[in-house]
């Protein structure tokens, strides 16, 4: 699970959310055929959501509640855990993919989801999104 750890420029928004999903606030997430979605492996990371919700089963097409998020830019920097192995100051600005419970996964082979700035311990970094 993410959490922002330095805000860049601020640009708050919403979308409407996928049918079924709890979304939890740190949840990275993407646009999924036209909906709001939780990223996983090689989805194209754009916001963090900022508060918790439970989407309808026809949230889609009847509800249609939407869901706050901050807009990851080149400048925020968000804090997750790293899976599969450790990191150090060597990996500094190597990309990464998240896994599906949107841990960082260092042994995934398409890392191009998130870009290392900031090593805190073996197991947990700060990242930007990837360009």
């Amino acid at each position: 699970m993410a959490r922002l750890y330095k805000l860049g420029r601020e640009i708050w928004g919403a979308e409407v959310g996928k049918n079924s999903i709890v979304f939890t606030s740190k949840d990275l997430v993407s646009i999924k055929s036209g909906f709001l979605d939780k990223s996983t492996t090689a989805d194209k990371i754009e916001w963090i959501a900022k508060e918790t919700i439970t989407m309808a089963s026809d949230n889609q097409t009847v509800e249609q509640v939407k869901v706050n998020f901050v807009k990851l830019d080149d400048y925020t920097e968000i804090e997750a855990d790293v899976t599969g192995w450790t990191i150090t100051q060597a990996n500094i600005w190597s990309t990464y993919d998240i896994d599906a419970n949107q841990d960082v996964d260092v042994t995934l082979w398409t890392p191009s989801q998130l870009r290392l700035v900031r090593v805190l311990t073996t197991t947990k970094g700060v990242f930007q999104r990837a360009k």
